[in-house]
């Protein structure tokens, strides 16, 4: 693997094992996080029991959410990425990508129209990572910017 995918590989990784990180902390979240409260304007103790479970379960959807885009990422990482295969050099900043720009576009207009501290940062992170992944795949660096002969 050439040093520059070298680079990708652990960027578009770093960014599954968040995924996957997110996963964990929304399946194991009883109630919603702190942010949806606030988004809310009300605490979960407040809720009713149709709500509390309505609530929940999309927590629960976004861990799963996390969890493909992490897992996904990995196992496209370990085989494909890593065997050379150039559909996958497309497929893991299309997933990775995609999900963050959903991620901190739903976070930046809930935070935006309720005030909510959503975790808005860490999508535009994670996004930002992806793309300099992707950019260090698709784009031949040659002469004085090459990190090494191709």
């Amino acid at each position: 693997m050439k040093t520059k995918d070298k680079i990708a590989f652990y960027l578009y990784l770093f960014i599954g094992i968040i995924s996957i990180v997110f996963g964990l902390r929304y399946l194991f979240c009883e109630t919603i996080m702190p942010y949806h409260e606030q988004a809310i304007g009300m605490q979960w103790t407040e809720l009713g029991l149709g709500l509390q479970l309505l609530l929940n379960g999309l927590v629960k959807v976004a861990s799963a959410a996390f969890f493909i885009v992490g897992i996904s990422s990995i196992i496209l990482l370990l085989i494909p990425f890593r065997k050379g295969e150039n559909w996958a050099k497309w497929s893991i900043p299309f997933i990775q990508i995609v999900f963050s720009g959903f991620v901190l576009y739903a976070s930046l207009k809930i935070g935006l129209l309720t005030q909510a501290a959503t975790p808005w940062p860490v999508s535009i992170f994670t996004l930002s990572i992806s793309v300099i992944a992707f950019l260090l795949t698709v784009i031949p660096l040659k002469n004085s910017w090459s990190i090494e002969k191709e």
